[in-house]
């Protein structure tokens, strides 16, 4: 617990995209150096009291969360997506639990698979049956298989994501990235996008912060219909909400690599990604009240870590090994500048080769202080 009793602030990306923060926190903020006639971006820490709209904070890069969980399998994380987009659970009137998945034309392959991992785990075998439009079906009410999938995934409903997705490690995470996705994802060769499409929105929310913590970005497109006519020709007089969270197929791919569903990788694979975006803008910054917060601290070389939208500071300093000890040094950055005028980029006025040198040496002696120097506490 770092306070029982912090201030707390709002900072929002836009598009329904935002994080909370204390006063105190930092946040690497992008800033452009010129060299010449080039570019170059770079990152400044800022503390969060400092930021200001505009500011730009670095995307998570485009990896896996690096969380390993050996109670987990990519395989399970395959079933839990495709069943959280095409599958259903059901209570009936008995109590009892049923369960099923529904696959679309051609998707017979995708069906076998599921029906091979549902039969490994139930005594009597399901079979897959085909309905009137060629669509494919299959059924369960197997009460120690769905308690299973309840106590496994916690499933309660597709209201929320399951929690397991963001705890169950890699491998399950792109199983249930290529399931849900070779499920109800949609890819556009044209534009280069990747969509899923659901009418909640906190499943919205939180597919869009689960895609963002492996440094894909995404927005959140709500629609609203009137006057639906169903498959069914029934007509029913209400307003239905949809979301679609839309992302680039160039970070995507990175990522997950591509999706079981055979027409839908073919896609991927061909579709050219839109230009990469590095960060996001500062759209607003607002107090919004006290509440207890904790610390975090990773271990990342960029002393960095992944929060939901964007790359954020870690909480405290680099931390030490086991009764490892705080040796420092110092060097005064500016006995190597060495002026600068209208003529010259003030880059070219720092003397590189006599800063590297004294930094050679500088870790030369703090190596050595460190084979020296006195452990106060017994290891």
């Amino acid at each position: 617990l770092s306070s029982s009793n912090a201030e707390i602030v709002r900072i929002g990306f836009g598009g329904g995209r935002y994080t909370y923060s204390t006063l105190d926190h930092r946040w690497p903020v992008q800033h452009i150096i010129k060299h010449g006639s080039k570019k170059y971006r770079g990152y400044n820490k800022v503390y969060t009291r400092d930021l200001k709209e505009g500011m730009v904070i670095p995307l998570c890069r485009n990896e896996l969360l690096g969380i390993k969980n050996d109670n987990f399998t990519e395989e399970e994380g395959f079933f839990c997506g495709y069943f959280f987009g095409d599958g259903w659970l059901s209570v009936r009137k008995t109590g009892e639990l049923a369960g099923g998945l529904v696959f679309g034309k051609g998707e017979y392959y995708l069906a076998e698979r599921i029906l091979r991992f549902i039969n490994t785990r139930k005594h009597r075998p399901s079979s897959i049956t085909a309905g009137k439009h060629g669509e494919l079906y299959i059924q369960f009410g197997d009460q120690k298989l769905l308690n299973w999938l309840r106590a496994k995934f916690g499933f309660r409903g597709k209201d929320s994501l399951p929690k397991c997705v963001f705890t169950a490690g890699d491998e399950f995470l792109k199983g249930f990235i290529d399931g849900i996705y070779s499920a109800d994802g949609h890819v556009k060769k044209q534009d280069g996008s990747v969509t899923l499409t659901t009418s909640r929105e906190k499943v919205a929310v939180d597919m869009a912060k689960l895609l963002s913590f492996c440094g894909i970005p995404t927005t959140i497109l709500k629609t609203i219909t009137k006057n639906t006519i169903f498959p069914n020709g029934k007509h029913y007089n209400k307003e239905y909400e949809s979301y679609r969270i839309r992302s680039s197929v160039g970070p995507f791919r990175k990522v997950f690599g591509g999706l079981s569903h055979t027409d839908k990788n073919n896609r991927i694979q061909e579709a050219n990604p839109s230009r990469e975006i590095r960060g996001i803008s500062i759209k607003e910054i607002r107090l919004c009240g006290n509440t207890p917060v904790w610390d975090i601290r990773v271990k990342h070389k960029e002393h960095v870590f992944p929060s939901q939208w964007v790359y954020t500071g870690n909480c405290g300093e680099q931390e030490l090994p086991p009764n490892g000890v705080c040796t420092l040094g110092s060097i005064n950055l500016g006995n190597f500048y060495i002026g600068c005028d209208h003529h010259s980029s003030c880059i070219d006025m720092i003397d590189w080769k006599r800063l590297a040198s004294v930094v050679h040496t500088t870790v030369r002696f703090l190596d050595n202080t460190i084979d020296v120097n006195h452990y106060p506490i017994e290891a």
